[in-house]
């Protein structure tokens, strides 16, 4: 026979679904901000972006992304290695978002790759990172292009993290944990990297979301 609580049983009832609602809520507001993933998975950067709070010129990095582990590798073969950010933190890095089939991206590689050999490695580090392309494009790639070259794959996570500024190709400098700069191709100069270098302040443009990177 079924038995009906009292008044007094279902209000406790109440209670505790209420204390264990509440307890659930605080977990979710606790990790509010924190990684989105494990951050000893090789495949983190591929992560849904709605989870990720683009910046602002002059916002930090969250933490949690310098210790997420970025597959860079080859693209004249299968060599890769896992890296993060945080082995460059004391660098200007230059993340540079690209795809084999972007001719302004390739050509703003090259364009990167020369202005920094006057530079020293202890100073810079340039990052590209392959975004809305297939990873299985790159031998094809290096084939036509000779390009020597290590680039980060499956990512969608720092691209996201720029979202505010890039469409997603096109190159951010982060300095000391900041995000310093979204320049447009005419600023991508030795004079701004020196002054990235030097800690002094920047007088650009930046990028505006759906300005392509080959017009300005």
């Amino acid at each position: 026979m079924k038995r009906f609580l009292s008044a007094g049983e279902g209000y406790a009832r109440l209670r505790t679904n209420i204390v264990l609602l509440f307890f659930f809520m605080c977990l979710q507001v606790v990790s509010f901000g924190k990684a989105p993933y494990r951050l000893d998975d090789p495949s983190a950067l591929t992560v849904k972006t709605d989870s990720v709070r683009p910046l602002w010129i002059g916002d930090p990095l969250p933490d949690y992304v310098w210790d997420i582990p970025l597959r860079s590798r080859s693209i004249a073969d299968t060599t890769s290695q896992l890296i993060t950010l945080r082995d460059y933190k004391d660098k200007v890095i230059i993340l540079d978002f690209w795809a084999t089939w972007c001719k302004p991206c390739v050509e703003l590689i090259v364009k990167l790759q020369a202005i920094l050999a006057s530079f020293s490695k202890d100073d810079v580090f340039l990052l590209p990172i392959q975004v809305n392309d297939q990873e299985k494009s790159l031998a094809h790639f290096y084939k036509r292009s000779g390009m020597e070259l290590y680039t980060v794959v499956g990512d969608t996570l720092l691209n996201a993290l720029v979202q505010n500024y890039l469409s997603p190709f096109g190159v951010a400098w982060i300095v000391d944990g900041r995000l310093v700069g979204v320049p447009y191709r005419r600023d991508i100069t030795p004079e701004n990297i020196q002054k990235m270098i030097s800690r002094e302040s920047l007088t650009i443009d930046h990028r505006k979301r759906y300005g392509f990177l080959y017009n300005k």
